[in-house]
């Protein structure tokens, strides 16, 4: 069923993987880039570390396969994980 943004626009004027490559893959590096600029205590360094990595490889995955990789970006994965450590803003893709 398409999302109600869908239903309001003419059929050709939407072009998901073209919006996922110009808007949603600079947004997602963008965040990489901000919390990689973040200093989370010794302990947690190597998780936290994991959760930049999976924002990372879902906006690769977003980039090469556009809409079909959106299941399998894994960014759901990063949002549970960034969420663990009070990320709300991020985990609120």
């Amino acid at each position: 069923m398409p999302a109600n943004w869908e239903r309001s626009q003419p059929k050709e004027s939407i072009d998901i993987d073209e919006g996922l490559h110009k808007l949603v893959v600079p947004s997602l590096r963008e965040e990489a880039k901000e919390l990689q600029a973040l200093a989370p205590p010794a302990e947690d360094k190597p998780a936290f570390s994991n959760v930049i990595a999976l924002l990372s490889k879902g906006s690769e995955v977003i980039e090469e396969a556009g809409r079909r990789g959106i299941t399998r970006s894994g960014l759901d994965d990063f949002e549970r994980k960034a969420a663990a450590f009070g990320l709300r803003e991020c985990s609120g893709l």
